[in-house]
């Protein structure tokens, strides 16, 4: 038994099409499947459409989330609910599920993990693709994951990974990254990712940003320690400055007329503003440029302080409101 696990957000139009499309791969391959829909808090059509194909269909089930708890969440509430070896899926048919048997055949040939790679995405936001390509670049740069340019998150669990996977006491912030952590012998099945046929995607820029720092700060120590290194370096860099402006200094004192009068001399302003070299552009520069860096460390460790947090606190990841039951030998 294989569970495709489909988080769903107003995908009304794509649903039952992707019902159809699945449906026909595992014809191919004569295996028996659930098609599990996550509905994460949809608020059109999708969630009365998902019922009417589990009235119809053995195959389907659904679970839906009170609320939106993100893609992440969508995804981890499925695999949560599954007992069997898993296939994520998207449902807005970006995910082409054409490949699932070969997907399969690899899981067969003793693989425990099948990731899949984009070779040529139709999507039309060329910010996606350079966001996604430098995103790569950098988490392999900083990690030991070793993620794939154009992997996301689908792919097949085995049984066994998944069974780790519900153990592991960590919120499901990056799913891609935690599965790649674990180890387990990988194949990778290319495919080419379709348009979006019907809809828009869920995803904004920011939700991109914030899920990428998800998986960096999630399995990495980089960032603090380069912030350490900066630190001292810039503390360096402070004294070694000022040790130049008291040797200024003092060349100045020794260079003054032995005959002055002191007192004079050491309650005027201007005497002793001329001694120290000028450049208030380059004080202010070195104050925001130190500014702005403790800000992005500080922004940095919130990150990590919020990721402890949420741990710690240890809250579902996601609540269900209603939630389809088991069918035995219902007609498809």
């Amino acid at each position: 038994m294989i569970t495709i696990v489909t988080p769903v957000y107003n995908e009304e139009k794509n649903i039952e099409e992707l019902f159809d499309r699945v449906n026909k791969a595992f014809l191919k391959i004569d295996k028996k499947y659930k098609l599990l829909f996550v509905d994460n808090g949809s608020d059109d059509n999708s969630l009365n459409i998902i019922k009417k194909l589990y009235n119809k269909h053995s195959q389907v089930r659904f679970i839906s989330l009170t609320k939106n708890f993100g893609h992440q969440g969508g995804i981890w509430a499925g695999l949560y609910n599954s007992n069997s070896t898993s296939i994520i899926m998207d449902a807005d048919l970006q995910h082409p599920p054409e490949i699932i048997p070969d997907i399969i055949k690899k899981w067969e040939d003793g693989y425990k993990v099948v990731h899949t790679k984009k070779v040529n995405d139709n999507d039309v936001r060329i910010w996606k693709k350079i966001f996604s390509n430098f995103f790569y670049k950098i988490i392999n740069k900083v990690t030991n994951l070793k993620l794939m340019s154009g992997q996301s998150d689908f792919c097949l669990i085995d049984l066994s990974v998944l069974s780790i996977l519900k153990s592991l006491p960590e919120r499901k912030n990056f799913i891609r990254g935690i599965i790649k952590s674990l180890g387990f012998n990988y194949s990778v099945v290319e495919y080419v990712s379709a348009k979006r046929k019907e809809g828009k995607s869920k995803f904004s820029f920011f939700e991109y940003i914030n899920l990428a720092f998800d998986g960096i700060l999630s399995f990495t120590k980089f960032p603090i320690t380069v912030l350490f290194w900066m630190g001292l370096i810039i503390s360096t860099m402070c004294f070694g400055y000022l040790i130049y402006l008291l040797s200024i200094v003092f060349t100045n004192i020794i260079n003054l007329d032995h005959g002055i009068n002191w007192y004079k001399w050491l309650t005027s302003p201007e005497s002793i503003q001329n001694l120290f070299p000028p450049g208030w552009t380059s004080i202010i520069i070195a104050v925001l440029f130190i500014g702005s860096v403790q800000l992005i460390g500080m922004g940095i460790l919130g990150k990590y302080i919020t990721i402890l947090i949420d741990n710690t606190k240890k809250r579902p990841e996601f609540f269900i409101k209603e939630q389809s039951e088991e069918k035995i030998n219902k007609d498809s």
